[in-house]
Parts: structure tokens; C-alpha cells; sequence
């Protein structure tokens, strides 16, 4: 068996990548250095406590949130949802979403960007 290591072709660590940081937290792109992201874009985000990701569209990619951890108000057009750990939602393209941290912990999420570009 090979010796494990933590640097090679196929991994994105924790933190790397093109980091968007705002007042509600940070989004990292972290797949931008792995594999080419014409089409597809996976990340991680957080959202710290009593703060929200205002509503917003992406109009050129549907979106995937898996929540790790934590607990909030997910707003999907006109639906609202409670969501808590191990939580996912689907954000078709164009559509508009926001996220709110309802606890006393950052919300912890991966997000799957797909079909990046190949939308209408």
C-alpha cells in the first residue's frame, strides 16, 4: 500500500481555492484546482450565527446544498424550510434563495454547483 499523503493531483484540501468571504460568512470554490469547473463546481460555505445570505439567483447553474451542521431558514422562491444537520436542498437556476442561521453555531454546507453555463 502507497503512503498516504496530503498534496497530489486529485485533492482539494480544506481552505483551498477562491474564497468569496462576506459579513454572513465565506463561500471557497475549491474545485477550481482539481478538475476543469465549465460544468460542474463543488465548495464549502458557512454562515456564522444570527446572520443571513441574502436572497439571490445564479442564473447559469442549478445548485445542490448539503447542510453538516447546524440549523436555519432555507428560502427557495416562495418555499420556506427549516433545515438542520445532513439536510439537502435543489436550487433550480434562476431562482431565487437565501439562507438564515437560526442557531448559536455556524452552519456548515457543501455546495454542488451543475450544469454550470448550460442553463436556457
Amino acid at each position: 500500500m502507497a503512503t498516504a499523503k496530503r498534496e497530489g493531483k486529485y485533492l482539494a484540501k480544506f481552505g483551498e481555492g477562491n474564497a468569496f468571504p462576506s459579513e454572513y460568512g465565506v463561500y471557497v470554490e475549491q474545485t477550481g484546482g482539481i478538475l476543469n469547473t465549465e460544468n460542474f463546481l463543488v465548495g464549502n460555505s458557512f454562515c456564522v450565527p444570527g446572520k443571513a445570505h441574502e436572497a439571490h439567483v445564479h442564473p447559469d447553474h442549478d445548485e445542490v446544498i448539503l447542510f453538516l451542521n447546524g440549523c436555519g431558514i432555507q428560502t427557495i422562491a416562495d418555499e420556506v424550510y427549516e433545515v438542520r444537520d445532513n439536510d439537502m436542498v435543489y436550487v433550480p437556476a434562476g431562482v431565487p434563495h437565501s439562507i438564515e442561521n437560526t442557531c448559536n453555531q455556524p452552519i456548515k454546507m457543501i455546495i454542488v454547483k451543475v450544469n454550470k453555463g448550460k442553463v436556457g
